[in-house]
């Protein structure tokens, strides 16, 4: 009688959003566009040994995919590669007849390329300090009147 052989079951192509990354200050951030923008990209992530750090992303794919322009897809890079979640690792060109599109980096898993261990940047992120507004101060000085009546 012959033995059966085990096949492995491979999952099914999905995306994983971890507690540690979606409740860093970096991800609370974001607006909803550069969220489903790295939903998006992380969607074309192949698992370990694949393809991090030549991801294929050009603006006019995110802008079709996300129902956006164009300018709103490039601000959505450079809110993810500012706080710290991808990393442009070749820029997007136009060559002979044929548009190659940037190549990016998830900072949340191993590079494939070249080796270097997920670094996770979006850890580190910090919100830039803002300056208190006008209206603040206003407030302030309303506030230090009326305590002293």
């Amino acid at each position: 009688m012959a033995r059966k052989r085990k096949i492995p079951i491979k999952e099914a192509r999905h995306v994983r959003l971890y507690m540690s990354m979606t409740n860093t200050h970096a991800w609370r951030d974001l607006n909803c566009y550069a969220r489903a923008g790295y939903f998006e990209i992380s969607s074309r992530y192949g698992g370990p040994d694949s393809n991090n750090g030549r991801i294929p992303y050009s603006g006019r794919e995110m802008a079709a995919n996300l129902n956006v322009s164009r300018p709103t897809a490039w601000r959505v890079f450079r809110d993810l590669q500012d706080h710290g979640f991808i990393v442009l690792m070749k820029a997007g060109r136009y060559g002979r007849k044929r548009r190659y599109a940037a190549e990016w980096r998830l900072t949340e898993f191993q590079c494939d390329i070249t080796g270097e261990l997920a670094t996770h940047v979006y850890r580190q992120w910090q919100a830039p300090i803002r300056p208190p507004a006008v209206a603040d101060f206003k407030e302030r000085i309303r506030a230090v009147h009326e305590a002293d009546k």
